[in-house]
């Protein structure tokens, strides 16, 4: 009998016992007996992962260090990246927009429903994946659109002078990567929401520039009808708080 292999990632040794036991019920539904690979963090659970390429992946959100998210991404951004499927078991139902932008196929809150869980990594197009070892096409999506992503939008902490990825903020939740206080304290989910979809929109906007480059079409584009209003943001952003 094959044996599927399970990543769970959870700081609490609690939680990755009960993780443990509600994964444990998809044995009978697919007819395979499933083994385990623990890690205490993103950091380590990334690791592993890519070294050892489960056949899918279940991490908790308060996963510690580098958290579920940042887990997700670097699983699926890597050189080689990982193709199963990624379950992340968040506190917040809002917090799912982060699930889905970190690459992850699946997410539910808790507590963890073993039934729910079992059809995120089982049944294909439940926002899950299947774990008999290769990704759904959910997530091949997810990889290749993690892998192509190109446009790695900048900035600079005006309290401490280091330079920063929107990426890192989003992922810290509206704070500074460096020195850990938030940008916009009234504000913060705005914030992360609005580096996240700046980020996605440049990325498509260069893919669909690519594609017109690439078919040689018999005209050209004004390149400040396209920079323009962008360029125009930039600089009141930059305007912005200037003594502050």
């Amino acid at each position: 009998m094959r044996r599927v292999r399970v990543l769970l990632v959870s700081p609490d040794a609690e939680s990755r016992d009960l993780l443990r036991i509600s994964v444990g019920s998809i044995e009978r539904r697919l007819g395979e007996s499933v083994s385990f690979l623990e890690a205490q963090d993103g950091e380590e659970g990334a690791r592993i992962g890519l070294r050892e390429r489960p056949d899918a992946v279940v991490a908790d959100e308060f996963a510690s260090r580098a958290g579920a998210f940042s887990l997700a991404r670097d699983l699926r951004g890597a050189v080689e990246p990982y193709r199963g499927p990624i379950v992340i078991v968040l506190e917040r139902k809002h917090d799912a927009w982060l699930a889905r932008w970190s690459g992850a196929d699946g997410w539910m809150v808790r507590p963890v429903d073993p039934f729910e869980l079992a059809d995120r990594l089982v049944v294909p197009g439940s926002a899950g994946g299947t774990a008999s070892g290769t990704a759904t096409g959910a997530s091949r999506r997810a990889a290749e659109r993690a892998k192509g992503d190109r446009v790695k939008i900048k900035g600079t902490c005006r309290r401490c002078g280091r330079e920063f990825l929107a990426e890192q903020v989003v992922l810290n939740g509206g704070h500074c990567p460096w020195d850990g206080k938030p940008f916009q304290a009234d504000y913060s989910i705005v914030l992360v929401d609005s580096l996240a979809d700046a980020e996605s929109a440049g990325n498509t906007l260069e893919n669909a520039l690519e594609k017109l480059a690439d078919i040689e079409p018999d005209f050209v584009l004004d390149i400040e009808s396209v920079l323009g209003e962008i360029r125009g943001h930039l600089e009141r952003l930059e305007r912005s708080h200037g003594g502050g």
